[in-house]
């Protein structure tokens, strides 16, 4: 989720049925009930969703730059008192609404590289993805 939302405006935006993007600010993709976005900062990543439950008001999971699920939050309509939750279930639930959106996208962009430069990719990107 983290590299793709990091290099969507440097990227093709793959052609897949019910996905859109916006990279004009922060980094978006979106399909017909999800909205994963990138902060402009690349300091976290959102994921929101509709207002469909009679409970749940501005409904959104938050996740760190490197893509780990950190809380979900939203508010109560009928006091709009803010709520977090980090419980597994949300973690799991998170994942669930990520995948949806990122596995066709990184299915189409996926293509085998001609050279390996993975000892490349770990001294960048380690210190990001380790902690």
């Amino acid at each position: 989720m983290a590299f793709i939302l990091d290099g969507l405006d440097f990227s093709e935006e793959p052609e897949i049925k019910g996905i859109s993007y916006d990279t004009d600010g922060n980094n978006t993709i979106a399909n017909n009930k999800l909205m994963l976005t990138q902060t402009s900062d690349g300091d976290a990543h959102y994921l929101a969703l509709p207002d469909d439950t009679t409970e749940e008001h501005y409904r959104m999971y938050i996740f760190s730059a490197s893509g780990k699920f950190i809380k979900y939050y939203y508010q109560k309509h009928y006091d709009n008192k803010d709520i977090y939750d980090s419980s597994e279930q949300r973690r799991k639930e998170a994942q669930g609404y990520v995948d949806e959106i990122i596995k066709p996208v990184a299915a189409k962009l996926e293509k085998k590289p001609k050279v390996n430069l993975q000892w490349f990719f770990n001294k960048k990107y380690e210190k990001r993805f380790s902690r």
